[in-house]
């Protein structure tokens, strides 16, 4: 999908299609959605750790955010 969507923007001389709209606003919403609930579980934990005063963690849940 990601090949597809790489190569169709590439070439984006041509509008997308009603179902080729839908389809991208899917797989985006996909991606985006899992990526933006592991922020949300990690921003939690961060708060949770700072509260409890434990820098190791929060160090390693700010340096995981940062691959997200």
């Amino acid at each position: 999908m990601g090949q597809y969507t790489t190569q169709f923007a590439k070439h984006g001389s041509q509008e997308l299609t009603l179902e080729e709209r839908n389809i991208l606003s899917v797989a985006f919403k996909n991606v985006v959605g899992t990526r933006r609930a592991a922020w949300r579980v990690l921003s939690s934990i961060q708060k949770k750790e700072n509260h409890k005063g434990n820098q190791e963690n929060v160090a390693k849940v700010r340096n995981y955010k940062n691959q997200i």
